[in-house]
């Protein structure tokens, strides 16, 4: 019962990190479409998705905004940039990780890494309040 919760907390953590940094890059929507899209194709959330088949999660993303190779090194640029912005350069080898990890599907990697940047992200954003 423990496990549960504390997955549903990660899940929720990270999803408030995703929409966060999404609102502030493409709009307060983009997310919520994102997501909604997601959850309509796949049956879970975009968080749940990346936990279990982070590449999955990526193509459909892509599918979503109509991507290719292009479109990804774009929102990896787009994402990277923000984050260094608002964590400093200490957050690229957890990045370049984070990126390797869904390259490889890795999934466990994947939600270590997000689950880390997402904590820090959050508290940095909360000192700024």
């Amino acid at each position: 019962m423990m496990r549960e919760r504390s997955s549903f907390e990660d899940v929720r953590l990270v999803e408030r990190f995703l929409e966060s940094v999404a609102s502030a890059l493409f709009g307060s929507a983009w997310f919520r479409v994102i997501n909604f899209h997601v959850r309509k194709n796949k049956g879970k959330s975009l968080t749940e998705l990346m936990f279990e088949n982070p590449r999955e999660a990526g193509y459909a993303v892509l599918a979503i905004i109509g991507g290719g190779k292009t479109q990804t090194r774009l929102l990896e640029n787009i994402f990277r940039n923000h984050l260094q912005k608002n964590l400093g350069g200490s957050i690229d080898e957890d990045l370049n990780e984070l990126f390797e990890a869904i390259i490889k599907n890795d999934a466990e990697k994947t939600k270590e890494k997000l689950i880390k940047i997402a904590q820090e992200y959050i508290q940095v954003q909360l000192r700024r309040l």
